[in-house]
């Protein structure tokens, strides 16, 4: 879940400054209530599934990892999970998208642009103890446990 937490935060964190009539955020509350959130979110999910194996074949896992890494294949995997097909206009913004990244990533790399901050770094600055990252996904860890 640590990939997930830290890339949600920095998520949440970005969106805000999105609104400016909102004041700075205390990163230790949010890293704490966004935490509550994705715990509550991952236990719901895991517990659901546990009571209802009837319905696996709907369900669709994806690695974080594997979203990251190639997410137009993981993205052509959900549609044809769902019977659906992606044009060819659709995998065309998704390569642009997917270079737009790229080239940012670089311009960090070279120093262009700030740095970009490991996970430990992104849970220290929201004052999320891993420990306690790990005890609130035990349920979450104990289902998926091939995922994390």
């Amino acid at each position: 879940p640590v990939p997930v937490v830290t890339s949600w935060l920095q998520l949440v964190e970005a969106s805000r400054t999105l609104m400016p009539t909102l004041a700075p955020p205390d990163l230790a509350a949010l890293g704490e209530s966004q935490l509550d959130l994705l715990a509550q979110l991952g236990h719901r999910s895991a517990t659901f599934r546990m009571a209802n194996p009837h319905l696996a074949s709907r369900f669709l896992d994806v690695k974080f990892e594997d979203l990251v890494a190639n997410p137009i294949a993981v993205v052509q995997q959900v549609y044809q999970h769902i019977g659906s097909k992606l044009t060819y206009t659709n995998i065309q913004d998704m390569q642009a998208e997917a270079q737009a990244l790229r080239n940012a990533h670089e311009a960090t790399r070279k120093g262009e642009v700030a740095p970009v901050l490991t996970q430990a770094e992104i849970l220290s600055k929201f004052k999320v103890d891993e420990a306690k990252l790990d005890e609130k996904f035990h349920v979450y860890r104990t289902y998926y446990k091939s995922y994390v």
